[in-house]
């Protein structure tokens, strides 16, 4: 995995202590992220994404 530094063309994403984990999960299994309206899911998703696959489908 690449060092985490912020890569995010989306905008700047401030790190989160799940990313890593998330995108290790994301090689044998599909994840569920969920939480309260306008807490930056689709954000973390969009920069998991960029930062560690080569051709996001987005």
């Amino acid at each position: 995995m690449p060092k985490v530094e912020n890569l995010c063309t989306v905008s700047p994403m401030k790190y989160r202590y799940l990313t890593e984990q998330i995108a290790n999960d994301l090689s044998n299994k599909m994840v569920f992220i969920s939480g309260a309206r306008q807490v930056g899911k689709t954000s973390m998703g969009l920069d998991i994404a960029q930062r560690y696959f080569e051709h996001p489908t987005i």
